[in-house]
């Protein structure tokens, strides 16, 4: 079942998996509104002031900030297991 494409809906993924642990005695409950998905961020000021409102207009906030005398800061912190990944923050490197 691995191939199947019921796990590109989380809907359906759920629906199949509740059906099929029924059968072996596992109630599921409901999910939660919730999820588990990494974000960034950045201070409200800041984000008005450069209008910035997606990453590429982060990106290009920090691009300019390289050709002039003081370039912005950029801090970013992290939970010690999305750095202890193999991949760690290649994609903004």
């Amino acid at each position: 079942m691995t191939d199947s494409s019921v796990w590109n809906n989380a809907d359906q993924a759920y629906e199949t998996v509740r059906e099929r642990d029924a059968q072996q005695g596992l109630i599921w409950l409901q999910p939660a509104s919730a999820n588990n998905t990494w974000a960034m961020s950045v201070r409200e000021d800041l984000a008005e002031e450069n209008e910035l409102v997606s990453l590429e207009d982060l990106a290009a906030y920090l691009a300019d900030g390289e050709s002039s005398s003081s370039p912005p800061a950029l801090s970013l912190s992290s939970l010690s297991k999305l750095c202890l990944r193999s991949r760690k923050l290649t994609v903004l490197s």
